[in-house]
């Protein structure tokens, strides 16, 4: 019964889609086993049609975000095109159909199109940005004929990996030779964020090869155990999730990256308390910044001095020749010499 419940959708990609007229005929000629879906009529991969809700969903919280905190249009069509890949691959992996097929890998291309635009053409003349702008869309259509006529998927994955490490290296290139003499921490910040994407996202490349190899191993076992803990083993369903999180990542990237090229740390800052949750360029609210800046000079000035009882080590101290004394309790006695010195008394 559970056998083909992923149907191909786990076990890789495929061609010869233009010659059938069915999704069942499809998985019949694929996979040689029965056509049998848990959900027979409605969706012909339930699990990897459902993970592509993360993309939706986060698109719009992109696009939210944009209009909210005034950033440049063009990120917001870099939202619409990364929820365009959602669709599509929901409608996709929902019946199989190769049109809906051609809607999810080629919108993969065209935003990724958009962010390399969006990079390249930084800072330059309008006339550069049209000149480019055209050159990607001639790019864009070439990789979607070809791809069209040849249906092989390692064409896809080139053209795909080449268009985004482009648009990664030039960012970096422009981050480190135009920001990092001028302000290193947003740099970091930087670093920190776009390195936690790209592993998210390397991470959800290696499990979708990880079910590709093992596809046939995953099936038997997701018969044993019968769902609903089987769909913990849907690789490829994985892979959307962690794919859908890592571009969300190198999206907030390229807009926070926009902002501090054009110098406007100012206004806006990276709000992501925490390395699990999902960053946000945000505008500073009024006295926000200085309110930060006024908790971090009264963090100064007190750590210096501050003695805590048990510690053995100490920070400067700051006096004229004042001692610091123990209590007979077990608390560190630190004498200062008047230079600023300290010296931890037996």
């Amino acid at each position: 019964m559970y056998d083909s419940f992923s149907s191909i959708g786990l076990c890789g990609f495929f061609r010869g889609y233009s010659e059938l007229r069915s999704p069942a005929i499809l998985i019949l000629r694929l996979t040689k086993l029965p056509l049998t879906y848990v959900f027979p009529t409605d969706c012909a991969e339930f699990i990897n049609t459902l993970t592509n809700l993360i993309f939706i969903g986060l698109a719009i919280k992109g696009m939210r975000n944009v209009l909210k905190e005034g950033h440049d249009t063009i990120f917001f069509v870099a939202f619409a095109g990364y929820c365009c890949v959602g669709i599509g691959s929901f409608l996709f992996h929902a019946t199989l159909w190769y049109s809906m097929q051609l809607v999810d890998e080629l919108s993969m291309i065209y935003a990724t199109s958009i962010m390399m635009w969006a990079s390249l053409t930084h800072g330059r003349s309008l006339r550069y940005s049209i000149f480019c702008g055209v050159l990607l869309a001639s790019l864009a259509l070439g990789v979607s004929i070809i791809y069209h006529h040849l249906q092989d998927p390692v064409f896809h994955q080139n053209a795909f990996a080449l268009l985004t490490i482009v648009v990664l290296f030039r960012s970096f290139f422009l981050m480190e030779w135009n920001i990092r003499s001028k302000d290193s921490k947003c740099v970091n910040d930087m670093w920190l964020m776009v390195g936690t994407g790209i592993g998210v996202f390397l991470c959800g490349f290696g499990v979708w090869n990880l079910d590709n190899i093992y596809c046939k191993d995953l099936r038997g076992w997701r018969k044993d155990i019968g769902m609903p803990w089987a769909f913990v083993s849907e690789g490829h369903g994985w892979w959307h999730l962690l794919t859908g999180i890592g571009a969300y990542y190198e999206l907030q990237y390229g807009i926070y990256l926009r902002h501090c090229l054009d110098g406007r740390q100012g206004e806006y800052k990276l709000h992501w308390p925490r390395v699990w949750s999902l960053p946000e360029v945000r505008r500073w609210k009024s006295g926000e910044r200085e309110q930060l800046r006024k908790d971090e000079e009264r963090g100064r000035r007190r750590s210096p001095n501050r003695v805590e009882k048990g510690e053995k080590v100490i920070g400067d101290v700051k006096g004229n020749g004042a001692a610091l004394n123990g209590n007979g309790n077990g608390d560190v006695v630190v004498n200062g010499n008047g230079n600023g010195a300290m010296k931890k008394k037996a």
